[in-house]
């Protein structure tokens, strides 16, 4: 697509990929107030490709129907990152169950350690909900 001068991006080819990472892209499209943000997002900017002849949708009216338009866009995924959320449940019922099982041999009161460590996955627990609830609510 760049050889054949439809779509022009620098640097070319790209040294990185992709060619923003997705935290960068977030802070430079929602910090728009900053300098800092705007000069340096001129150097992201250029990253992304951009389309030189005709738009897309003109292109997709002047053409066969049966033909497929390609295009270049930007797919943003809002939400929590449940992969994460997944993991970091996982380490604190391993870590609670470690914890619980170490306090009860310490101690000699293995009742209490495991009370302990279902009050922290409880705590977890109710966290999450809470934060799932508010996060479906945005």
């Amino acid at each position: 697509m760049v050889e054949k001068k439809i779509y022009e991006y620098a640097p070319c080819p790209l040294t990185t990929y992709p060619a923003i990472s997705a935290n960068a892209f977030l802070h430079y499209m929602s910090c728009t107030h900053s300098e800092a943000s705007l000069s340096r997002g001129k150097k992201w900017f250029n990253r992304l490709p951009k389309r030189l002849e005709r738009g897309l949708e003109e292109l997709r009216r002047s053409s066969n129907i049966e033909m497929d338009v390609t295009g270049w866009g930007i797919h943003i995924i809002e939400g929590p990152n449940v992969a994460a959320i997944a993991f970091l449940t996982s380490v604190v019922m391993v870590l609670c169950g470690i914890g619980s099982t170490v306090y009860g041999v310490v101690r000699k009161d293995v009742s209490g350690g495991f009370a302990i460590g279902a009050f922290v996955v409880a705590m977890w627990g109710s966290t999450m909900a809470t934060l799932f609830f508010q996060w479906k609510q945005q």
